[in-house]
């Protein structure tokens, strides 16, 4: 049952949808178990290895540090086991997408996710005057000069850090929808004539000029607010969100808000 809500993001399906997927889990026999929030889940890292919950896997050693997050977070029962579920599908290779409400916390999960594992953090914020050219290049000044630099997400991709896209609904879809080649087959033209293509490809092996290999290890976590109102953003989700494991970040409980406030 709880997969079903978590693919479909259920929470901020419009009602009628909503109800509709409700009468046909219950006439497939799928109904909701207990909660789970109340099972004490806690994070043990060492210098090796990170443990939430029943996850254990293997932290980064990464060669610059200082582009690790080191934020304050305190480690709530419902926040912990989103971060358990988090953990087991970048695990797997997957690129992340979380949606929620303004003020959830969306950027502190996708940063202790990352200080947990220990690893290396670009970042991008999109709005509505974002263009295909500014989410691959940025413009700098160098000693009154205007020099043009790849952008956080061609550096991710060039050094195998994790690139978290923030206001992913705020740009135009046709904006954001340049990167579903990228995270469905690896390739990607940028703006400037050079060419992302994966690693395995022989064009990368041979070194072609103006072409950029895709690092093994990069990754995508992008934040966006639930469609609708009083966002009224672009429907993320409903254009790129087959590509991502999704998952929704809610309002702590009434049990994670006593944690927080003890």
């Amino acid at each position: 049952y709880s997969i079903v809500q978590q693919a479909c993001l259920a929470k901020f399906l419009p009602p009628l949808a909503r109800q509709a997927l409700e009468t046909v889990l219950q006439r497939s026999g799928i109904r909701p178990v207990e909660d789970t929030n109340s099972v004490a889940t806690t994070i043990k890292t060492t210098d090796e290895t990170v443990t939430i919950g029943n996850t254990t896997v293997t932290r980064d050693k990464t060669s610059v540090p200082s582009k690790v997050p080191d934020i304050l977070f305190y480690d709530i029962p419902q926040h912990v086991s989103l971060l358990e579920r988090l953990l087991q599908d970048f695990t797997m290779g997957e690129h992340l997408l979380l949606v929620g409400n303004q003020g959830v916390g969306k950027n502190k999960m996708a940063d202790r996710l990352l200080q947990l594992l220990n690893l290396p953090r670009e970042y991008i914020q999109l709005h509505r005057d974002t263009t295909v050219q500014s989410l691959t290049l940025q413009a700098t000044v160098r000693e009154g000069v205007v020099v043009y630099e790849d952008s956080p997400l061609v550096q991710a991709i060039r050094s195998g850090h994790v690139l978290v896209v923030d206001e992913a609904d705020k740009a135009p879809t046709h904006v954001t929808c340049i990167l579903k080649t990228l995270v469905e087959s690896g390739e990607m033209i940028l703006s400037d004539g050079r060419r992302i293509v994966p690693a395995s490809d022989p064009r990368a092996q041979a070194g072609a000029v103006n072409i950029i290999p895709l690092h093994p290890k990069f990754r995508m976590i992008v934040l966006a607010n639930r469609p609708g109102f009083p966002f009224l953003g672009n429907d993320f989700f409903g254009a790129l969100g087959d590509l991502f494991s999704c998952h929704a970040v809610d309002n702590p409980s009434e049990e994670s808000e006593r944690a927080l406030l003890s």
